[in-house]
């Protein structure tokens, strides 16, 4: 589970890896591959109705970063969100690296 704070910047990074045994550990080839990372109210939401949603499109490396902005955080509501980090292969495959929960909790600050 992931905290963020309503009006605030928040950053996720992946680093991507293929693991079969400890000694198997490599990094994919993500150059035929979009990375997309969604944030939704709901699972039963459709992916327009995602409260955020990024992607990069054949990156260069198999560490991928999504940044929120404060504009992006700052119109979430108080609560539980779902949140994936899905790889989207040229040749049709699908791949899930990472499902969760993330928090939106008002901050401290109140500006």
């Amino acid at each position: 589970m992931l905290k963020i704070i309503t009006g605030d910047s928040a950053g996720f990074t992946f680093s991507i890896v293929y693991a079969g045994m400890v000694a198997d550990i490599a990094a994919p080839d993500l150059s035929a591959c979009t990375v997309k990372f969604m944030v939704k109210a709901s699972l039963a939401d459709s992916d327009y109705k995602a409260v955020f949603a990024q992607e990069i499109v054949n990156p260069d490396t198999n560490i991928v970063h999504f940044q929120l902005n404060p504009s992006d955080t700052a119109r979430l509501k108080q609560g539980t969100y779902k949140a994936a980090c899905k790889l989207f292969y040229d040749s049709g495959t699908e791949l899930t690296v990472w499902q969760g929960d993330i928090i939106v909790a008002a901050g401290v600050f109140n500006g």
